[in-house]
């Protein structure tokens, strides 16, 4: 595609400058099938014109060639530069741009510009096959994107931290007994599985590749834990210490999340390929169990949060159909008070979206 605005040339001239740049095109193994586009039609209905004229801005160029939905797009403008330079000569392709300035604004030696500029193809079945964009594909992103069930599994890591546990302990004598309190510390891990939805946004193409998302999701974990618990005191002297014990503690979460995620990657023709860095608020109902005792206990701890990163490809050719992404997260919840213990978990699973 050949967009050519050469200030006051005649429309004689516009057209055998089109006409060379073509031709030049063709050389390098391009075809010309989309030489009857609209352009001003389509750039108009992207916001893309600028007093009348088609926009010569190489990043809204890489745009309008995705929304023309073609291999190749060449914008050749005229310009005032202090350098001397009459004529802008930018070539879009498939992987990024390329302008140059040109003191001359023969036709020869624009042409010759698009001649060093334009990558050479060197395979005519695969010119012909990438030259132009599917015609759906507008349709196809809007399809990927929108509110978007999620699901998926993790398995992860977890500390636990369980402050002033209380035991009862023989006194230094030995003729009665003394409480005491001290931290107990807990480190296993566990599974679990998260349902919920995602927005995304309708994807538009774009050199920078970023946009930002939004997710609500339950959850539902279970963990088992290797607990060191304070059980006695052991006296040396006028000193004591704690002596621990080992515990077996089983604690289910059902977290709460809510949050949003900024992506940042890159497009190719029909996908997106990057990471989405994702922040929410995660408050969870736990269940915590000592597995040497018959009873558990409840509560619900406001005091969560949760960092994640999702590995992401997001392909339009698959329409609505879902895609599993890799996350990697870290969660947890602060320890209030003792009532309110603090728990870490380092995760990783598979989310489809």
């Amino acid at each position: 595609m050949v967009v050519a605005d050469l200030g006051g040339a005649t429309s004689t001239r516009s057209a055998a400058l089109r006409a060379g740049l073509y031709a030049v095109g063709r050389a390098h193994g391009y075809d010309a099938a989309a030489g009857k586009v609209d352009v001003e039609a389509a750039a108009s209905g992207e916001s893309l014109m600028v007093a009348g004229t088609v926009t010569d801005e190489p990043l809204k160029l890489e745009h309008l060639r995705f929304v023309l939905g073609t291999a190749v797009l060449v914008r050749v403008s005229k310009v005032t530069d202090r350098e001397g330079g009459t004529v802008r000569i930018t070539v879009v392709t498939t992987e990024g741009f390329q302008t140059r300035l040109l003191a001359l604004d023969t036709d020869e030696s624009i042409e010759h510009a698009l001649d060093v500029l334009l990558p050479r193809r060197t395979d005519p079945n695969a010119a012909s096959a990438t030259a132009h964009v599917d015609p759906d594909e507008h349709r196809l992103w809007e399809a990927r994107g929108g509110f978007r069930p999620t699901y998926g599994a993790m398995a992860f890591a977890s500390l636990t931290s369980l402050r002033h546990v209380s035991f009862r302990s023989p006194n230094e004598s030995g003729t009665g007994t003394v409480t005491g309190t001290a931290t107990a510390i807990g480190v296993g891990g566990g599974v679990g599985a998260r349902v919920g939805v995602q927005y995304l946004p309708t994807l538009t193409p774009n050199p920078a590749g970023t946009f930002f998302s939004a997710r609500l999701a339950l959850g539902l974990d279970t963990d088992f834990f290797y607990v060191r618990s304070p059980h006695q005191f052991s006296y040396s002297g006028s000193s004591r210490s704690v002596v621990y014990d080992n515990r077996a503690l089983w604690v289910a979460s059902f977290p709460i999340e809510l949050g949003g995620a900024v992506a940042f990657g890159r497009f190719s023709e029909q996908s997106w390929h990057g990471a989405l860095l994702g922040i929410a608020y995660a408050p969870q109902l736990e269940y915590s169990l000592d597995l040497g005792r018959s009873s558990g206990d409840f509560r619900f701890n406001p005091a969560g949060a949760e960092l994640s990163v999702d590995v992401t490809g997001i392909d339009a050719s698959r329409a609505n159909e879902s895609a599993a992404q890799i996350r990697i997260a870290l969660w947890g919840v602060a320890p209030l008070n003792d009532g309110h213990p603090g728990m870490l978990s380092l995760g990783i699973g598979v989310i489809w979206y």
